[in-house]
């Protein structure tokens, strides 16, 4: 559903927006070749400063995995799209909206300080404007994003 720039700001200023670290923890039979996966998903809000994600993301995976396990992590985004023809916006949610994994977006890692401080660093300074090549055939682009998404499994 599209919105105006009045509708988005208004809806924006739901919780689910505006709180620091939303997260669900699910169970799937069987998950990228694993069977009985407990997966994982930080949805962080894009607004925080850096060091506030890195905090929240250290503390949730040091807390949930044990130190020096090998996990898998697929990160993506939240945005808003706009519309430039008639000035109208969409919530694009990246964990509803794709069907497949991507896997060009998935990283193993060796659980541990200097791994996941090097990971994060890397996952935050991105290109926005790359990230429109997902939105080429439509008539839409990135009007900014708003969380970084985090789908983990311990492998």
């Amino acid at each position: 559903m599209y919105l105006t720039k009045a509708q988005l700001e208004i809806l924006l200023q739901d919780p689910y927006f505006t709180q620091p670290m939303t997260q669900s923890v699910f169970t799937y039979h069987f998950y990228r070749g694993r069977f009985d996966a407990t997966v994982h998903t930080l949805r962080i809000n894009w607004d925080l400063e850096d060091n506030e994600i890195q905090q929240i993301i250290t503390q949730y995976f040091m807390n949930t995995f044990r130190h020096n396990s090998s996990i898998l992590v697929s990160v993506s985004y939240d945005l808003v799209l706009c519309q430039p023809t008639s000035q109208s916006y969409y919530i694009w949610r990246s964990n509803s909206n794709s069907v497949n994994f991507n896997e060009a977006a998935e990283t193993k890692l060796i659980l541990n300080y200097n791994n996941l401080y090097r990971y994060l660093q890397s996952i935050k300074n991105i290109n926005i404007p790359s990230l429109n090549i997902n939105f080429e055939q439509s008539n839409v682009i990135i009007f900014k994003p708003l969380a970084l998404v985090l789908s983990v499994v311990q492998l």
